[in-house]
């Protein structure tokens, strides 16, 4: 399983595409995936916090449905 820092990291990743885009339409769509990985990245995060919390029957399911 990828680390929250790796979901941010492509985050940024599309931010800086984003940022070299000349249409408006790819822009968004970058933007929209840069969201996607950051919210990927919080539910890894709140998953991690969990486990180390002694709280491991937490299921991803349970978190995206949150």
């Amino acid at each position: 399983m990828s680390s929250p820092i790796d979901f941010r990291v492509h985050a940024m990743d599309c931010l800086r595409l984003a940022e070299r885009a000349k249409a408006r339409r790819h822009k968004a769509v970058l933007l929209g995936i840069a969201q996607a990985w950051v919210q990927l990245a919080d539910q890894a995060t709140s998953l991690q916090a969990c486990r180390q919390d002694g709280s491991e029957s937490l299921t991803i399911e349970n978190e995206l449905n949150a």
